[in-house]
């Protein structure tokens, strides 16, 4: 055996320091984005106004349900749009949780109406 000869215990943790060092000198600082957004309501005295939010899994778009109305945004909260496709008041907002594309509104009537594309169309 030589003298130089390096065990394979000692190679493998110089390759995993040198791998650890090469992490952290080519890692980027995490930054969160976040955004502060404002949705229009109408304020009742002695009123909670408060509503309940609905996300999808592994997308920016988010669901905001409230006082019988739904807002939706597609870009994490910075810009969001009523949803009023449907003619009258909704009562009811599920996500299909085995299936991450798809959501259900009931209205105040009793329909039924689902979107496979989480609520593009």
């Amino acid at each position: 055996m030589r003298c130089n000869q390096w065990k394979p215990e000692i190679r493998m943790q110089f390759i995993l320091v040198f791998w650890a060092l090469w992490a952290l000198v080519t890692a980027q600082e995490f930054v969160p984005g976040v955004s502060r957004s404002h949705i229009e309501r109408p304020h009742k005295p002695n009123d909670f106004n408060h509503g309940n939010f609905y996300t999808f899994k592994d997308s920016h778009t988010l669901m905001f349900y409230f006082e019988r109305s739904l807002q939706i945004t597609f870009d994490s909260g910075r810009n969001w749009q009523t949803v009023d496709v449907f003619g009258e008041d909704i009562s009811r907002v599920d996500i299909d949780e085995l299936y991450k594309e798809r959501a259900f509104v009931t209205t105040t009537s009793g329909a039924i109406h689902m979107t496979e594309d989480q609520g593009r169309s």
